[in-house]
């Protein structure tokens, strides 16, 4: 893979053992694909994702971690256009990339960190930690081969959650963390697993907006406004 250059990291955390995070509103899964485009542009906006695998995740899994991150994208009104890079590809500079990596992020300070992103530099990129995750979901990472088909679809789920928390913070640089729901700075297992999709609707407006600006269009805030908290 192509050297990445340095830039600021946003970060998702896991939940404190023993802290609660409210209930948020949301969306059934059923509901996904019937809740509309959106954006700014006529007909919904395009965004490719490059996914790449350093996990070796059972190519089952690592299919249906990207169908449910469309999935997820399609849902805050965006189209997708997904493929595959192979570990050591060159990046693609009009893709985000999302890496997958095998374990816990790299360092102490990022202890319990499930996600990452460059939000500086040519190659919009970020990573997503499979060990933490698990453990966000309150799995075992070291004992994944003994996981039950529920187990693997919660897995599945929280590491899509991830990947689009983590999206939002590439596309909508103006967002802060929510107080609750899929942006909030720390998702507990409820936010990660559940069969709710926990966001709202001004995140997706932001959202169409972040695509709009990506490709190329004139930034759109000034004229939408920022969104109500």
């Amino acid at each position: 893979m192509g050297r990445t250059p340095r830039g600021v990291l946003a970060v998702a955390f896991l939940t404190v053992a023993g802290a609660s995070v409210p209930a948020t509103q949301g969306m059934d899964a059923s509901d996904l694909r019937s809740f509309g485009p959106g954006g700014l542009s006529s007909g919904p906006p395009r965004l490719t994702l490059a996914f790449v695998d350093y996990a070796v995740l059972p190519t089952e899994a690592f299919h249906a971690l990207q169908a449910e991150t469309v999935a997820l994208v399609a849902a805050m009104g965006v189209d997708v256009d997904a493929r595959t890079l192979q570990p050591g590809s060159d990046l693609d500079v009009r893709a985000i990339t999302l890496i997958v990596m095998d374990g816990e992020a790299p360092s102490r300070r990022m202890r319990g960190v499930m996600g990452a992103v460059q939000r500086q530099g040519a190659l919009p990129a970020l990573w997503i930690y499979s060990a933490n995750v698990a453990a966000g979901a309150r799995l075992g990472w070291k004992t994944r081969d003994r996981w039950s088909a529920s187990d693997r679809d919660a897995f599945t789920r929280a590491m899509a959650r991830v990947a689009l928390h983590e999206v939002v913070h590439l596309l909508c640089p103006w967002r802060a963390h929510d107080r609750e729901g899929l942006m909030a700075s720390v998702m507990d297992r409820s936010t990660l697993t559940s069969s709710r999709v926990p966001f709202t609707t001004e995140l997706r407006r932001d959202f169409g907006l972040g695509v709009d600006a990506l490709r190329g269009a004139a930034y759109p805030m000034a004229q939408a406004g920022p969104s109500r908290r």
